[in-house]
């Protein structure tokens, strides 16, 4: 869930589960429909989860008592479905049409939003205001949700897009696709801000982001600011992270070496914390900000954030790590 207070994870008997993270109880069972429909979908504040049921309706529950909240009907054709923060509102797509329904009565608030090619995948904004749809071609559209009117059209470099996130201000979102392509674009004029390529990360508050620029260097700057960048001297940096409060960065290169940079300064300074026998592939830190957990083929490690110091082997298996 957004709020990584429930877990949903395949379960044994087919079907999927919900999960407490709090103390591994399971809330909730959900048998499996087959791939038809999408199977599971979180609002924004992880409060309502929407999935679809064995007779084929879209039901909605409170995620934390697993209380069915409303049964609605979804078009035949949907591909794929967003819910908004509070789960109030859902967005159905189907080819280059998106219908807005009220996940309560199923009822359409607007007529369709029609589009010229395939919506790929759409997002709520974050006062649920507006909803972004980008397709095929990578164009971007803004729509406002309460008259179905269309705000704003722009072109972006990524195709296929396969996500759209929000900044907490609601003015810039990040598209990605299944390629790796990445851009943050400012909605409210179109601009491309960034176009992260692979190892890049960006600060929790969208301030700060970090981009290799070639095989020995890494650019931190701030977004929108490319006269505050910062450069750091990392070999092939193949993952980065920032830390909560955007203080530090970590860092690991093709080696598999990891480094821990303070931010605090003009000129950053790095410590070494370990090393991977083989090349890390996703790196971030804990919630305290203490530890750091590495992933690469190998297996995931926890190391000290302040130095040397392995603490343990976290045992996954093949599937977990992809």
């Amino acid at each position: 869930s957004p709020d990584s207070k429930i877990a949903v994870l395949p379960h044994e008997e087919g079907g999927l589960q919900a999960i407490d993270m709090s103390n591994g109880r399971e809330l909730q069972r959900f048998p499996n429909t087959g791939e038809d429909h999408p199977s599971l979908i979180f609002s924004g504040d992880g409060r309502r989860i929407a999935y679809m049921n064995p007779d084929g309706r879209l039901e909605v529950i409170n995620s934390r008592t697993s209380r069915k909240i409303a049964e609605v009907s979804i078009p035949n054709n949907t591909t794929d479905l967003v819910m908004d923060m509070t789960g109030s509102r859902l967005a159905a797509i189907s080819r280059n049409k998106v219908e807005l329904l009220n996940s309560t009565t199923g009822d359409r608030s607007v007529a369709a939003l029609m589009h010229d090619l395939d919506v790929t995948t759409a997002a709520f904004d974050n006062s649920a205001i507006q909803l972004i749809t980008a397709t095929m071609s990578g164009d971007i559209r803004i729509w406002d949700v309460l008259t179905g009117r269309e705000v704003a059209k722009w072109t972006t470099p990524v195709r296929l897009a396969s996500s759209i996130q929000f900044n907490p201000e609601g003015n810039l979102v990040l598209l990605g696709n299944e390629r790796g392509r990445n851009a943050i674009i400012d909605i409210r004029t179109g601009e491309l801000m960034a176009e992260p390529s692979k190892g890049w990360s960006m600060s929790e508050d969208w301030k700060l982001i970090a981009i290799p620029d070639d095989r020995k260097s890494l650019s931190i700057m701030e977004l929108g600011a490319t006269e505050s960048t910062r450069a750091i001297q990392v070999d092939k940096p193949s993952a980065t992270s920032f830390s909560s409060n955007s203080d530090r960065l970590v860092t690991a290169d093709h080696l598999g070496h990891l480094q821990v940079w303070n931010l605090d300064s003009d000129t950053p300074s790095a410590i070494s914390i370990g090393q991977h026998p083989d090349k890390i592939t996703d790196v971030f830190f804990t919630n305290d900000d203490q530890r750091v957990v590495a992933v690469s083929r190998s297996g995931a490690r926890l190391w000290s954030a302040k130095g040397l110091n392995q603490i343990e082997r976290i045992k996954l298996d093949d599937h977990q790590l992809t």
